[in-house]
This record gives C-alpha cells, structure tokens and sequence, in this order.
C-alpha cells in the first residue's frame, strides 16, 4: 500500500501560463520559463528594469479569497542578490491587493538573508504589513498575489526574478498505510516535493531533518479514509523561524501534527521503537518534534475514542507551544521528553 496525501490548499495559480500575469517595471520579454521551474511545466521569469524602481510580478485571480489569518504561500527565487536591498529595506517582499485596489506588503527576504535556490516564502496574513496602503485591504476579498523586488544596482543578466506556484492554506491530510515501515516522514516529504505538486508544508533537509510550514492531519474523521503512519527513522520536524508573525494559530488550530479518530475505519500512529516489557519499556528512535519558537502543537485527544492507536516511543518535543494526548489505552508515550 501506500500513504494518500489530500492537500487542503487553495490554489491561486501554478505559474505555467502567462495569463492572468501583470509586469511593472520589468524589462520586454518576461514570461513563462519552462528550464527554471520548480511546480508544474513552467514558472513566470522577468528581469528587473532598472535600480531603485520596485518591479512587480503578480497575478488576478478570477473571485475574492480571503485571506483573513490564513498562511500565503508563494515560491521564487532570485539572481544577482547582492544587488537587492535588504530584508528590512523590503527587497523582496510578498504583494497583495484586494478587488478595491488596495494593496500591502510583507517583507520576506533581500541581499542578507535569501539565497539564489528556491524559496519557500510562507506568511501569516495576520502578520503587520512591511508597508500598505491608506485603506487597508480587505482581507476576505484579495484579488491580486505576488512578488515586488527592489534592486540599488542596475541589474546585468537576463532574468533575475522567478515565480512559480502561490497557494493559501495549513497543509493536508494523510490516509493510507506507509510503503515501507517504520518510514513514514520520507514518504510524506517525497509527495510533498513532487514536480506535479510541490506544496512546501514538509520538505526534507540534510541529517534527516524536515521543514514543516502547516498543519499535517492524519485520519480522516468523516470516516472515508483510514491511515496507519509509523516512523522510527529518529526523523527532526522542524517549524522553522521564517514563518511570519509571532503567532501561528489559524482558525484555531496550531501548526503542527494532528491525530484524529475515524468511527467507521481505523487510526494507527506510532513514532520510534519500544523495547523491553512491563516497567522496563523504553521507547527510542521517535525522533524530535518542535519549532524555533514555541509554535508547534501535536494533538491526539481529538476524538480520541475513535483512535485505534497513538503511540510515541523516545519522542522530544522541543519548545512545544502544546502537546495533547488523551490518556486512553489506546494511547501511550514511553521515553518521551519535552525540553
């Protein structure tokens, strides 16, 4: 068998088309790139036109989302950094408007601090703007998303900045049984990074590491999909610093991992290994799971009574906003520690 991921993100575009685009202050010849992309068959390039002008890349989706206490998600990437401003100088900034005209910012990279691969650039929409405008955008009726750029020094080469897939949402739903036991996350990470889909919300880094930028669910409490997820690969979740906004609850729910029960199918969970029998148990292997700060939630008290099993052996929950386990008896945690 096989883990099932359903994303739960809304998507604005995949970039593999210039409809829908505008340009400001860009040279002639932007467009769609199929060789730089990194979702899909294509990804929108342009080069910026001239130094100390902010240039623009975004795109009209066709209907109001609201984007009230949402995440925004938008891949880019850039060339020639050291001639962008700073972060704090709005070199690169996240760009929104509603169907009114009004518009803000959010500053999210410049020459300190983004580098030239891509970039996973993810906000909290309740986050304070960089800048905006008078009237501030209604929220729940957002129209325009994308990218401004401000460079101090004429650019020299061809395409500079690239965009590609922009989306909205927490992250998604995991059913199925894993391929290979005991490897859940590597699965999970390698359906995230596809080509067709590249959703950012678990990608994996070097040492076994994996960036978390939303909300994995596993189960399906409407009943329709069964999951049975183990991992004992000693796996780090990590919720990195460059999220947005000093608070990650959404719609009140947490970044993080969820565990939820289904009354007609089954929810099996288990991190790391047990050893030994009776008082002598231990649990190893069950990896770490935390946040730069205290961001990250796990939840498995969520119709508790409809989860077959929940098991944490040697887990670390590393500056854990929350951590909460019903305390059934189909739920155990051995070895765990928070730190």
């Amino acid at each position: 068998m096989a883990l099932t991921v359903t994303s739960n993100l809304t998507e604005i575009t995949t970039a593999d088309s210039i409809t829908g685009w505008t340009a400001v202050q860009v040279n002639s010849g932007w467009g769609v790139d199929g060789d730089q992309n990194l979702q899909g068959s294509g990804c929108i390039a342009a080069t910026v036109k001239a130094a100390a002008t902010r240039a623009y890349l975004y795109y009209t989706y066709g209907s109001d989302i609201d984007l009230d206490d949402k995440l925004l998600r938008v891949w880019a990437r850039f060339k020639e950094l050291s001639k962008f401003r700073t972060m704090a100088q709005g070199g690169i900034t996240l760009y929104i408007e509603d169907s009114s005209g009004n518009w803000l910012h959010w500053e999210v990279g410049g020459s300190d601090v983004t580098g030239s691969a891509w970039n996973n650039f993810v906000v909290q929409t309740s986050t304070g703007p960089w800048d905006s405008s008078t009237s501030y955008p209604a929220m729940d009726q957002i129209r325009v998303f994308g990218i401004s750029v401000i460079m101090d020094t004429k650019p020299a080469r061809s395409d500079n900045m690239f965009i590609d897939a922009i989306r909205v949402g927490e992250g998604y739903t995991i059913t199925g049984t894993n391929t290979v036991e005991g490897d859940g996350w590597s699965e999970i990470a390698a359906i995230d990074e596809h080509v067709d889909n590249k959703y950012g919300v678990l990608t994996k880094s070097k040492g076994g590491i994996y960036i978390l930028t939303g909300k994995i669910v596993f189960g399906d409490s409407g009943g329709t999909g069964s999951v049975d997820f183990s991992d004992n690969t000693n796996a780090t979740i990590l919720t990195p610093s460059y999220i947005y906004g000093s608070c990650l609850e959404i719609e009140n729910s947490d970044i993080g991992i969820e565990v939820v029960g289904n009354g007609t199918g089954t929810t099996d969970f288990e991190l790391g290994t047990l050893l030994g029998t009776g008082d002598d148990r231990q649990g190893i292997l069950g990896g770490t799971m935390g946040a730069v700060w205290d961001r990250f939630k796990f939840d498995s008290a969520t119709d508790s009574s409809d989860i077959d099993s929940c098991n944490l052996y040697g887990v670390t929950f590393e500056n854990c906003k929350n951590v909460q386990l019903s305390g059934s008896t189909t739920q155990e945690a051995i070895g765990c520690l928070g730190l």
